[in-house]
């Protein structure tokens, strides 16, 4: 997906959301939904959210923001909506995450391999290694 928010200096961040006590909330057929739901959220906090992929009790985001963003502004509000607009939708049970969340930012040169494995569920599970060595610094340069 393109860039969505133009300007000129962006910021790479690699955001992970859990569901309130870990608590299996997200299934497959959800991840078209939430994509859309955390994308619009994302544009409302002046953010884009370039990938979105759930697992049964988490939530991978690769987000794009200008210096200036503030980048817990953006995640209170995507949790914010995401939970209204679960309930809104008759999604039972509630969708609560837990109030920590884990970010790192990303050089650009990561992106190319880092959009496709957040994006795609079976590419995220099959990745869990080459998570662990991004995560350890080794492919920092790469």
């Amino acid at each position: 997906m393109g860039m969505l928010v133009e300007f000129d200096v962006r910021l790479f961040f690699h955001v992970i959301l859990s569901t309130r006590r870990r608590k299996p909330r997200l299934q497959p057929e959800d991840d078209a939904w939430l994509a859309m739901v955390t994308r619009i959220a994302a544009l409302e906090g002046h953010c884009d959210a370039l990938a979105v992929g759930n697992h049964e009790d988490h939530v991978h985001l690769v987000m794009a923001t200008h210096p200036a963003t503030s980048l817990s502004s953006v995640v209170r509000r995507i949790k914010a909506v995401t939970s209204r607009e679960w309930s809104a939708c008759g999604g039972a049970p509630a969708l609560r995450w837990e109030r920590r969340w884990w970010a790192r930012s990303v050089d650009p040169k990561s992106l190319a391999w880092l959009l496709p494995a957040v994006n795609d569920r079976d590419a995220r599970k099959a990745s869990c290694e080459v998570r662990a060595r991004w995560e350890r610094g080794e492919l920092a340069s790469a």
